[in-house]
């Protein structure tokens, strides 16, 4: 899961000229590396039943 904060709510994640974010970005089990954002695998759970999810940005 990847979730960003819409900070000048354009319904865009903005970026620099080098494509790194200039808004608030989170990803579920993991952080933004790096280079680039973590891989699907580095992010992704299982989910048997209701849970809560937190995600720092």
């Amino acid at each position: 899961m990847a979730v960003f904060h819409d900070e000048n709510g354009n319904n865009v994640l903005d970026t620099n000229w080098l494509g790194i974010p200039k808004e608030p970005v989170g990803f579920s089990n993991s952080r933004m590396k790096t280079f680039g954002p973590p891989s699907f695998y580095e992010c992704s759970f299982s989910l048997f039943s209701n849970r809560a999810v937190e995600v720092s940005l």
